[in-house]
């Protein structure tokens, strides 16, 4: 089956809808379903879709997106906002060591205040003006951009100080929460506990020698898979590369491609995969047209 999209946040909301379909009506389980990618970024969305629909997935040679701790000290003061006596989100918020913290920590077991009542009180100036920058937040949340909250935390959090790596995950989550609706269902239901069985995320590469009954292979556009500037013998080891992606199905198989993507943030506009050409000529006027 194949199918093309305006942008990739509906191709991670239709690859998300189907998956909870094929589940729910028993057509497979969720380790049996894996979704393919050619760049690890791109797992992100569907991430994001999985979690709001509470459908368990287990991503490959990486961290869940969410789980990187930038990560989860930003959505850490979206949630605290929300509840501002969660212990848990307080610690992951302020940056302190952990001996500091633990006195604090005593203290405030000892005291008979609210979490924010005490620690706006407490004789630590980062613990103190933490909490004055959060309640002063929760407070103006609604004088802010989407985009200019996130920026605001950045501040909060990092000064605006953060190693390469972090900073390419910090502006694809802020791609994620300004263009997305979801971000009250990832604060609410994400859940950060190891997920022994779920649906497999990961990129072609790591797929190689593995198998799935259904699989999604994503994003399947020129700039991404191939590649763009590709010389010939490149382009025939990303042919290959497609190959190995397409013969990990052994009985459902699934291509999707969207025509609007964020590369290093910046939105661009990718025709699809010349290999979605071939794979028509070649093989797709073949195949079974399933209705999942």
């Amino acid at each position: 089956l194949k199918e093309s999209f305006d942008n990739t946040n509906q191709e991670a909301e239709r690859v998300a809808a189907r998956i909870e379909y094929i589940i729910k009506k028993g057509i497979y389980k969720p380790n049996e379903i894996a979704v393919l990618y050619r760049n690890n970024y791109q797992s992100n969305r569907i991430e994001l879709e999985l979690t709001n629909k509470g459908i368990p997935f287990i991503t490959y040679g990486k961290l869940p997106f969410y789980d990187y701790i930038e990560c989860k000290r930003i959505i850490a003061v979206y949630r605290f906002i929300k509840n501002s006596n969660d212990e848990i989100l307080f610690k992951r918020i302020i940056n302190i060591d952990e001996n500091t913290y633990k006195i604090f920590y005593e203290l405030y077991k000892k005291s008979n205040k609210s979490l924010l009542d005490f620690a706006i009180s407490y004789n630590n100036d980062v613990i103190s003006n933490a909490v004055k920058a959060l309640i002063t937040l929760k407070k103006e949340k609604s004088n802010y951009t989407k985009a200019r909250f996130f920026e605001v935390i950045l501040e909060l959090l990092f000064n605006n100080n953060f190693k390469q790596k972090q900073s390419e995950r910090i502006r694809i989550l802020k791609d994620l929460i300004v263009e997305s609706e979801l971000l009250n269902e990832i604060i609410i239901n994400y859940d950060e506990k190891e997920k022994p069985h779920g649906v497999n995320l990961l990129t072609i590469h790591k797929s190689k020698g593995l198998e799935f009954k259904c699989v999604f292979i994503i994003s399947l556009n020129d700039g991404i898979m191939p590649p763009l500037s590709q010389n010939p013998e490149q382009l025939e080891e990303e042919r290959r590369i497609c190959y190995v992606a397409i013969t990990r199905a052994k009985e459902f198989l699934y291509l999707s491609e969207a025509e609007w993507h964020y590369i290093n943030g910046i939105k661009k506009k990718l025709k699809p995969s010349l290999f979605l050409v071939e794979i028509k000529n070649k093989i797709y006027d073949n195949m079974t047209q399933d209705t999942l």
